[in-house]
């Protein structure tokens, strides 16, 4: 019985966070907007690293620390955190979460050769999608779509 209650616990404070972070991309400056997305984007990458362990090959590591670095020196607001990270899915693949999470397969940067100005490319259009806001617009449609469906039903 206390595990039902842990689990409804912490599931009730990733909507809270997922909830604050909606309000405060509305009404709340962009501070509070990007401290919100962090920690929402924190709950969403603890969950996915519990199911898809962390590729700890140094070699990887350090090619894809270079080039995250050399990125985020040519965004012009610096006030985001990024956290790229490679993960041990067989697929090449990339894909960003919000508040700076993105996250490569080994395999990729195999297929891209490890040429750093392809994985570059790779990695600076996951940040894009961080950026631009896409990870919100999602969430915000499918709030807004359950809220709808839900209403709908009512008698």
């Amino acid at each position: 019985m206390d595990d039902f209650f842990f689990k409804l616990g912490r599931k009730a404070g990733t909507g809270f966070r997922k909830g604050r972070w909606i309000w405060a991309s509305l009404v709340g400056s962009e501070t509070e907007a990007l401290a919100a997305e962090f920690q929402a984007g924190c709950d969403l990458a603890r969950a996915f690293e519990r199911r898809n362990p962390l590729d700890d090959d140094p070699r990887s590591g350090e090619i894809v620390d270079r080039i995250t670095a050399r990125l985020v020196q040519r965004l012009t607001h610096k006030q985001r955190r990024w956290r790229v990270a490679l993960t041990q899915l067989d697929e090449p693949g990339a894909f960003a979460l919000p508040g700076g999470f993105v996250y490569l397969t080994r395999s990729l940067l195999e297929l891209c050769g490890y040429d750093e100005d392809e994985i570059a490319c790779v990695v600076g259009h996951e940040m894009g999608h961080v950026v631009r806001g896409h990870a919100m617009e999602r969430i915000t449609h499918r709030f807004l779509t359950s809220a709808a469906t839900r209403a709908a039903r009512i008698p």
